[in-house]
């Protein structure tokens, strides 16, 4: 959160902090002494640090071998920081892994690379004999050495540091090793190492590319349409599609209870995309997950997104009857009928849609939990997100301002949704006009995606008008009628 404020008193891609800032570092280093007693901090590093402490080696530490987690935490190290460079060399007998530092490290930080790779690698492998030599800051170390440690708080150092490890042993399988692994790192890491270097010949924040564009989500489609048989379609998404298809649901697969997952995933659909918007309602017995889109979607892929939902999220909780209703773009499905859909090539639909679940099945606990799920989403996914919702169109803020003040009964006029974007109303109908939209277009929209829902649920219409901020039930019965007249 405190990384979110410095990122948006960021102006342009050069004044963007770090990751990991030495405010940070200084605060982390703070953290981890009040803790300790002297002589502890190579035990503490050489504990399960590698598999908990908050870096790249957390996400990695659950790859098909130990070789592996090397390679892919020494790829990903710009994750951690840009302060210094992994380097990572195999030869006949060995494989090192060289820490580089960019600029002079604090001894402590310094330290802790070393004394994790060294000390917490071999405990996660189950091997004390895996290392073959430490050098730190360029001085050679034994492991008792190491171990011993102590960092100085001011002392700074540029010396690369190395620690090899013995090839034979990193060669074994991975007892911890995660079936989901492979689905994190091709779905959100792999992709996000991508983002950065697109990031980086970016002028602007407002010229940053969305991680998912529509030209990923054409051939998305063509590599499931060339997978399956005519009627395969729903069969595909109500198998595992929840826990193994590239979606911010795979990311929240592992949360510790069902609800959660629903709700972690519902406040990270921006990573999926910026064409539609996830909104999530609890009341007594049931939880809604509602789907805006904010620009006309593909029928296939408004259709992957309902069915992901209605049909494998039971799959994953164990229990069919999670259900309770189901509404594709307006129009109400029973599980037989979604499960039966295919979708046209060409056709587009603006309709919100909705999936009602059953509350008290969404508190039981998710056997599917991982540990490292919070660390993944504290340290990777949740910074993402700040740096995604800054880069975001006028448009989609709008929209998204509009569902909350809905849902919480606030007034929905320009003005309101002025002041929540922190902006004046002069600023944001100029933004808006640059896109090609309006205010009262963008609210239009909303009030006929809301209003086909509730309609569907009987609500009293008198009462839908007064919530969309009609005063009359005329202004949204003509505004319905123009909706139907334009989709004819």
């Amino acid at each position: 959160m405190a990384w979110f404020d410095r990122v948006s008193s960021s102006a342009s891609i050069d004044a963007l902090p770090e990751k990991i800032s030495s405010r940070d570092l200084s605060a982390l280093h703070q953290a981890i002494q009040c803790q300790l007693l002297p002589g502890q901090w190579g035990r503490f590093w050489g504990k399960d640090s590698f598999q908990y402490a908050p870096t790249v080696w957390t996400l990695c530490a659950a790859a098909p071998t130990f070789d592996e987690v090397l390679s892919s935490g020494a790829r990903l190290s710009l994750l951690d920081s840009s302060a210094f460079i992994f380097s990572l060399q195999k030869r006949l007998e060995t494989v090192s892994v060289t820490i580089y530092p960019i600029v002079a490290l604090a001894e402590w930080q310094h330290l802790m690379l070393v004394q994790q790779l060294a000390l917490g690698f071999p405990r996660l492998v189950g091997n004390q004999n895996l290392v073959r030599s430490v050098v730190l800051s360029g001085r050679p170390q034994t492991i008792k050495q190491l171990a011993a440690c102590e960092p100085s708080a001011c002392r700074e150092l540029i010396g690369a540091s190395e620690v090899v490890f013995d090839r034979a042993i990193l060669e074994l399988k991975n007892p911890a090793a995660s079936e989901s692994w492979e689905v994190i790192t091709r779905s959100v890491i792999e992709p996000l190492m991508a983002w950065f270097d697109r990031v980086s010949s970016s002028a602007s924040i407002d010229a940053l590319p969305e991680k998912i564009s529509s030209r990923d989500l054409s051939a998305l489609h063509q590599a499931i349409q060339c997978q399956l048989l005519p009627g395969q379609w729903g069969r595909f998404w109500g198998k595992d599609s929840f826990q193994y298809a590239p979606t911010v649901w795979t990311l929240c697969a592992a949360a510790p209870t069902f609800d959660e997952v629903l709700s972690s995933g519902a406040r990270l659909s921006l990573l999926d995309s910026s064409a539609f918007i996830f909104s999530l309602q609890k009341r007594l017995e049931t939880v809604s997950v509602t789907i805006y889109p904010i620009v006309a979607l593909a029928e296939w892929q408004h259709l992957m997104l309902v069915q992901q939902l209605a049909l494998g999220f039971p799959r994953l909780v164990g229990n069919q009857n999670l259900v309770r209703s189901v509404v594709l773009s307006g129009r109400p499905q029973t599980i037989k009928q979604l499960a039966a859909c295919e979708p046209s090539a060409c056709r587009e639909l603006i309709g919100a849609s909705e999936v009602v679940f059953d509350r008290a099945i969404l508190e039981l606990k998710n056997p599917a939990a991982s540990e490292s799920w919070e660390v993944i989403t504290r340290s990777v996914i949740e910074p993402l997100m700040g740096l995604r919702l800054k880069q975001q169109s006028a448009t989609y803020r709008v929209i998204k301002v509009l569902i909350d003040h809905c849902a919480a009964g606030v007034p929905l006029d320009m003005v309101s949704v002025a002041v929540a974007l922190h902006t004046e109303k002069s600023t944001l109908r100029r933004r808006l006009k640059a896109e090609g939209q309006s205010f009262s277009r963008l609210l239009a929209q909303f009030r006929i995606q809301e209003a086909g829902l509730r309609l569907l649920k009987d609500d009293d219409l008198a009462q839908i008008s007064h919530s969309l901020g009609y005063q009359s039930v005329i202004s949204l019965r003509r505004l319905l009628k123009d909706a139907r007249k334009v989709a004819a």
